[in-house]
């Protein structure tokens, strides 16, 4: 019988595949948004801040003086700013009978006026002025009883008979854009010791 030739060949092995193992992914850290989607910062609130308080009318635009001097028949008359914002008031703080002068622009005016403007006998009255900046108003401040008589109110825009302060101006109180001034001396020009004038305090 013939045989078969006998095949020298080893039979063909299939390579093997090793599973293919998918690579791990580690999750990638989120992204940081961008600047257009970022919520806005919170802002602290701004606490509301009082303005400064004016004071109406500046010291330097209604006083440009703070002790003027005036004349009047050989007599002469000083004044000192005593309060800003404030009124005259007497030892008992009680505010004066007073006339107004309108139109007056300023603290300095304002004690010239009281002075020149009114009766002579009035003089010995006068106790002090309270200039009301903002209204360009002077008051001219009396004793009271001296506005009692009409003649005494002819020589003022208008008059306030309400008030009971005596005596000299002593303190003040509070109101807004006021300037208070205490007549504080008078004295004869000719009366001077070693050519100084003599100043008779206001009492």
């Amino acid at each position: 019988p013939t045989r078969r030739p006998v095949s020298t060949r080893r039979p063909t092995r299939r390579p093997t595949r090793r599973p293919t193992r998918r690579p791990t992914r580690h999750p990638s850290p989120p992204s940081s948004p961008s600047r257009s989607e970022r919520s806005p910062p919170t802002r602290r609130p701004t606490p509301n801040r009082r303005p400064s308080r004016p004071t109406g009318g500046s010291s330097s635009r209604c006083v440009g003086d703070d002790k003027p001097e005036t004349r009047r028949d050989g007599q002469r008359y000083k004044f000192k700013l005593e309060g800003e914002d404030a009124q005259c008031v007497d030892r008992r703080g009680r505010h004066y009978e007073n006339g107004e002068i309108s139109d007056v622009r300023d603290f300095e005016e304002c004690a010239k006026r009281c002075v020149k403007d009114i009766r002579s006998g009035m003089l010995d009255s006068l106790r002090g002025i309270d200039y009301d900046c903002d209204g360009r108003v002077c008051h001219c401040l009396f004793d009271r009883g001296t506005l009692s008589e009409s003649r005494n109110r002819r020589v003022f825009d208008r008059s306030n008979r309400d008030e009971n302060g005596d005596g000299p101006v002593d303190d003040t109180s509070r109101e807004r854009d006021f300037y208070c001034g205490k007549l504080i001396d008078m004295w004869e020009e000719s009366e001077a010791v070693d050519g100084e004038d003599v100043a008779a305090v206001v009492e």
